[in-house]
């Protein structure tokens, strides 16, 4: 075993490619605007997960699906608690067949959309340090 470690060859850093650089060389990577970074993503997700079922909602409501139905049901369960806020704002125009616009969950689109970029623009405030301008993209 001892013979095996003795006959590795190690690689000198002149042979080692130079557009590999470890992760502590990388030049102006700062851990908390990394961090920072996957923050903002998971917050744009989880947001999104959000308005693609109030999306699902209105389209269900439109094409007056059977409320019955499981699937229908489900959809109309999990986005309850977020359209709850938005209920009875403004009257839902309703069509003869029963196809409704759910203005309540429009309404919640806009609301969740602005809430998910003020959250993401207060958390890049926060971890700005004074006198630098934030430079992560969300």
């Amino acid at each position: 075993m001892r013979e095996e470690r003795a006959s590795r060859r190690t690689i000198p850093e002149s042979e080692l490619a130079p557009e590999y650089l470890a992760v502590e060389e990388i030049p102006g990577l700062d851990p908390r605007r990394s961090n920072a970074a996957w923050t903002a993503r998971a917050i744009y997700f989880l947001f999104a997960v959000v308005e693609i079922a109030l999306g699902l909602r209105i389209l269900l409501k439109l094409i007056a699906a059977n409320p019955g139905s499981g699937f229908t049901r489900f959809i109309y369960g999990l986005t309850a608690p977020f359209v709850a806020p938005f209920r009875n704002i403004v009257a839902a125009p309703t069509a003869t067949n029963g196809a409704t616009l759910d203005v309540s969950s429009l309404l919640a689109i806009l609301v969740y959309f602005l809430l998910s970029w003020l959250l993401v623009r207060l958390l890049l405030l926060l971890i700005e340090r004074p006198g630098q301008r934030p430079t992560i993209e969300a």
